[in-house]
C-alpha cells in the first residue's frame, strides 16, 4: 500500500517539487556552501484526518549509486506512531529512498514532524540535514505549515562545517541555523591598512579574504581568494599575503547572530597592503 502511495506522489509531482530545499539536479553548485542534497517531507494530502496523518519523505542527492542514506523521522509532542519506518536506510535516488509514515494526533496543540538524513560519503565524509514540517489545527482538523530546513552540515576529514551560503563555515558541533535565520552577519569592527616591512616601498595591493569566525567573533581561519586576484593579472608576493593574514588576525570582528544567539559565520574583507622596505 505504501509503495502505491509513493508511486502516486512521484507521478503527480514534478521533479522540481520533489527536491526539498535545494535542487538535486544542480549537482554542481556555484557556491560550496549550498547543499546539493536534501530530505523532503510533506503531507500526502492537505486534508488528512486526525487519526491517519500520512507523511511522505524522500532522500535526494547526487551521490554514487552505492551511497546509503539513513533517514530518521521523529514525532513531535501530541503525535502517536501508527505505521511506517522511523529509521529508513536506502540507496539515495532509488525508489526505496522514498517512504510514507502514518501518525495519529492525540490533541490539538501545535507540533511538528522532524526528518533527518545522514549520508556517508567515504573517507570519513558525511552529509547531514534536518527538516521540520509544522502541524497545527483549525477547528480540530490538521493544518500543515511549510516544511523548512533547520540544519545542513557536512563532515570532511574530521572537521564539521555548516552550509553557510557562499562558503562552508567550520563549527565544533551540530547546530540548528536554518536559511534566513541569520539576522546580523559577521563584520570587522574596523579595517586598517597593513604595512609589509619586507615588501619593496611603493608596492601595494588590495587582497580579498574570506574570514571564518567563531561565535565569539574570534578569527578561526582565513582563505585568500586567489582566483579573484588572478583575474586582475596582478602578481602578489608571498610576503604581502603573509602580512595581510597576520594583520587580519589582529583585527576585532563582530560575530554573526540569529535572533537568539551569536554563531560562527564568515565575512569578506579587502585589505590594503603597502610595502615599506627600501628598494
Amino acid at each position: 500500500m505504501a509503495r502505491k502511495v509513493i508511486r502516486a506522489i512521484l507521478t503527480c509531482c514534478s521533479c522540481g517539487l520533489l527536491l526539498f530545499a535545494h535542487g538535486v539536479e544542480a549537482s554542481t553548485n556555484a557556491f560550496e556552501g549550498v547543499p546539493n542534497f536534501g530530505i523532503w517531507i510533506r503531507p500526502v494530502s492537505q486534508h488528512e484526518s486526525r487519526d491517519s496523518i500520512r507523511i511522505f519523505i524522500s532522500m535526494n542527492g547526487p551521490y554514487d549509486r552505492n551511497a546509503i542514506g539513513i533517514g530518521r523521522v521523529t514525532l513531535g509532542r501530541g503525535l502517536q506512531w501508527v505505521s511506517g519506518d522511523s529509521v529508513h536506510d536506502a540507496r539515495i535516488g532509488e525508489v526505496d529512498s522514498h517512504w510514507v509514515i502514518i501518525a495519529r494526533a492525540l490533541g490539538s496543540e501545535k507540533t511538528e514532524f522532524r526528518a533527518s538524513i545522514s549520508v556517508e560519503k567515504g573517507g570519513g565524509g558525511r552529509d547531514e540535514m534536518d527538516a521540520v514540517l509544522p502541524l497545527g489545527f483549525s477547528q480540530g482538523n490538521p493544518e500543515f505549515g511549510v516544511a523548512k530546513e533547520v540544519r545542513a552540515e557536512t563532515v570532511r576529514y574530521g572537521q564539521r562545517y555548516r552550509y553557510g551560503g557562499e562558503f562552508l563555515v567550520p563549527i565544533d558541533a551540530p547546530e540548528e541555523v536554518g536559511p534566513g535565520e541569520i539576522v546580523e552577519r559577521s563584520s570587522p569592527r574596523g579595517i586598517a591598512e597593513i604595512v609589509c616591512t619586507t615588501c619593496p616601498r611603493g608596492e601595494s595591493a588590495q587582497l580579498p579574504y574570506a574570514v571564518f569566525l567563531d561565535a565569539a567573533g574570534k578569527v578561526r581561519s582565513l582563505r585568500y581568494l586567489r582566483d579573484e586576484v588572478a583575474v586582475s593579472g596582478k602578481n602578489i608576493s608571498p610576503e604581502m599575503i603573509a602580512s595581510a593574514e597576520k594583520g587580519i588576525r589582529g583585527w576585532a570582528f563582530n560575530p554573526g547572530r540569529t535572533k537568539s544567539k551569536s554563531i560562527a559565520d564568515w565575512c569578506l574583507v579587502r585589505v590594503k597592503v603597502r610595502g615599506a622596505a627600501p628598494r
